[in-house]
């Protein structure tokens, strides 16, 4: 009996785990930074034809086309891996008059249907785990 229950408990946690697909991340997020009390730190919004915002005090970059810090017109895009193990991000800035691109690489851990763990990785270390050190709390309003 007490097999079943500990089935019956852990059953959801494998069909969200299922669940996951792009579709999970399309919305607006909002950064929290973890520590004493939550502090709001911006915000990233996925669209649903792949273009990708970011709201850091105030300032609002990416998006079909942009001006970027250095005066360029730009797109930021994104591309989820899903099938990867933490869930890989990649936001890709296109530089309009070029085409040149940069990526940020980042990972994700979705905690629930509306809360992820969200890092960014870096080309000297990658990082596969999440901690309250290295990762910020993503929150869908």
């Amino acid at each position: 009996m007490k097999h079943v229950l500990v089935v019956l408990m852990l059953l959801p946690l494998f069909s969200f785990a299922q669940k996951i697909d792009q579709n999970y991340f399309i919305g607006k997020w909002v950064a929290e930074a973890k520590g004493e009390g939550k502090i709001e730190v911006g915000f990233i919004t996925f669209t649903e034809d792949g273009f990708a915002f970011m709201e850091l005090d105030g300032q609002i970059l990416g998006g079909k086309e942009f001006i970027t810090l250095k005066e360029e017109k730009a797109s930021l895009t994104y591309e989820v891996n899903t099938d990867a193990e933490p869930i890989k991000i990649d936001f890709i800035l296109t530089v309009l008059s070029t085409q040149e691109q940069r990526s940020l690489s980042c990972i994700a851990k979705p905690i629930d249907d509306n809360t992820m763990w969200f890092t960014v990785n870096s080309e000297e270390i990658e990082i596969t785990d999440f901690t309250d050190k290295n990762s910020i709390v993503l929150i869908k309003v």
